[in-house]
């Protein structure tokens, strides 16, 4: 009996005294990767945790909130989760990340914890970023810019169980057809891991605001984003109101409608989110609505193209909140000089045609357009001045000359001050065989046959480099004058439009 007691004691204390997991990169692109692994819907690998299990899980969260790290990693290893501290290069700030380990069965969900953050009031919520496309990237995204103190991401699609929640509230999301909600929904459960975490960090941060993004598919009748605190009431201070005015000066088209202001409105208004009635001290989280608040939950459903579509959105969505949670005078996001609203590229007579819109232009400077034949190394081609006065948008072109294969292009957004964004990256295959040239003396004219659809300039040498004669060629046969030569050894060179050159030997009998 001893020596299985010193057998487990001799374990726990290797785990507690083995290095924990130590990460670098950026915390944006790790977050994104987990969120493309997220279980799928139906796949029922979410399992719903022992009551002894959510107990275990608030005293990891005990020892991860007080620094006590190498406690919470050891308390976690027990749940199939590991405690990572990540140095995040963008930011330089060291975060503690509680994800499932490799082998682990638990999909609960990835928390992480900032312990200098500036803006140690604002909790990042996303329960559902595989339904409601990209709120995982926009809440990380914020996470990051904003230097918050806490996120939150679902460890599965909202769908993925086929079991349903006790929980009081309907839904269509997963079938089509109104059900109750499925417990691997963590905005509609209360035993899960989800919903112990956001007790915890309520009752145990003070002051903690949490900010729940959602997303929606936007009828004629809709806004563009509907807000709710879970309540009718209005709160003091009212943080809604607030990021509501902030959102219309970034964004100007946007339209809102918010539950505690426009009472008449009941879509979308997250009354039995379980999370919201809980910090909102709901007699039951699970089966009635709360009554009052204190403005501390913010459920936001934003329709796709204004604000989640992609980084233009989140950085609005970002400097909007940074301006409402800001009791430590923390940094301003900023604006992005472009918000890009299409990119394309055509071949239009055999070249092709880059064209782009803007729907708000600030501070920007100018746009440099930059070419790869891999998708990985780009160089620049070209820049095209930002229009004076397009501050709500503009249409902007740049022609380029075909390369053979598949090519690559994007946009550098340089702003005023020099800092910049990439656009996406588009591809164009341009199929049409690159120009080769046979050429040779005809008469007392020179023969370039272009056998190919590009265009360029031919020179012809002497032994000593002095250019003889030189013309522009295009497809098919060019016939080029030159001046009376003597029989012997010339050279040329054929400059293509595309880019390509071609040399050689000619022979004057």
């Amino acid at each position: 009996m001893k020596t299985n007691i010193h057998i487990f004691a001799f374990l726990l204390f290797c785990k507690i005294s083995a290095a924990q997991t130590l990460e670098s990169g950026d915390v944006f692109s790790k977050i994104s990767t987990t969120i493309s692994n997220l279980p799928a819907a139906g796949g029922n690998q979410y399992l719903p945790p022992s009551a002894n299990e959510r107990a275990d899980w608030t005293a990891v969260l005990t020892d991860l909130f007080a620094g006590n790290y190498s406690g919470a990693d050891t308390k976690a290893a027990l749940l199939g989760y590991d405690l990572v501290q990540f140095s995040d290069i963008p930011t330089g700030e060291t975060y503690y990340i509680l994800e499932k380990t490799a082998a682990g069965t638990n999909y609960w969900g990835t928390y992480i914890l900032n312990p200098n953050a500036c803006r140690s009031e604002l909790v990042l919520m996303a329960p559902h970023p595989k339904k409601d496309f990209n709120t995982g990237k926009e809440a990380i995204y914020c996470f990051q810019e904003l230097d918050a103190r806490f996120f939150m991401l679902a460890g599965t699609n909202r769908c993925n169980s086929s079991s349903f929640s006790s929980c009081s509230g309907t839904t269509t999301v997963c079938t089509g057809s109104s059900e109750a909600y499925r417990v691997s929904d963590p905005a509609h459960v209360t035993d899960a891991i989800w919903q112990a975490t956001t007790e915890y960090v309520h009752d145990n941060v003070a002051g903690t605001y949490f900010v729940q993004l959602h997303g929606f598919t936007k009828q004629s009748t809709d806004p563009y984003v509907i807000m709710s605190n879970g309540t009718r009431q209005t709160p003091v201070p009212d943080k809604l109101a607030v990021l509501k005015s902030e959102l219309e000066t970034i964004d100007p088209v946007l339209t809102f409608k918010v539950a505690h202001l426009d009472l008449g409105w009941n879509r979308l208004i997250g009354f039995t989110n379980t999370n919201g009635r809980y910090i909102n001290s709901s007699a039951n989280a699970c089966s009635t609505n709360a009554v009052n608040t204190d403005g501390r939950f913010l459920h936001l459903e934003q329709e796709k193209t204004r604000l989640r579509n992609d980084i233009t959105g989140w950085n609005k969505m970002g400097a909007a909140l940074g301006e409402t949670f800001n009791s430590n005078a923390c940094p301003s996001l900023a604006l992005l000089p472009v918000e890009l609203v299409s990119f394309a590229a055509a071949i239009v007579d055999r070249r092709v045609r880059l064209n782009w819109e803007t729907s708000s232009e600030v501070d920007h400077a100018f746009f440099a357009v930059e070419k790869s034949t891999d998708g990985f190394r780009f160089f620049e081609i070209g820049t095209v001045a930002a229009v004076a006065g397009n501050q709500f948008g503009g249409s902007y072109e740049y022609w380029d000359e075909p390369s053979a294969g598949q090519v690559y292009y994007r946009l550098r957004q340089v702003a005023l001050d020099g800092s910049f964004e990439y656009s996406k990256t588009i591809s164009l295959d341009f199929q049409t065989p690159l120009a080769t040239a046979i050429i040779y003396f005809k008469n007392k004219q020179l023969a370039v046959v272009l056998a190919g659809e590009d265009r360029g300039q031919v020179f012809i040498f002497d032994h000593l480099g002095q250019v003889l004669a030189k013309s522009k060629i295009g497809p098919g046969q060019n016939l080029v004058d030159v001046p009376p030569l003597l029989p012997g050894i010339y050279f040329y060179k054929i400059n293509f439009r595309s880019g390509r050159s071609q040399s050689g030997k000619l022979w004057k009998g």
